[in-house]
């Protein structure tokens, strides 16, 4: 049971880690895309 909550814990984290890359590369993305001032 405990192995299972903590490999369940680790693809959450996981996830989230991914979810954070992919922040970062859009937020680059809409900086490189928007017209510099």
């Amino acid at each position: 049971m405990k192995t299972i909550k903590l490999i369940k814990l680790m693809i959450k984290n996981f996830k989230g880690i991914n979810t954070e890359e992919n922040k970062k590369k859009s937020i680059s993305k809409f900086h490189y895309l928007k017209p510099k001032i």
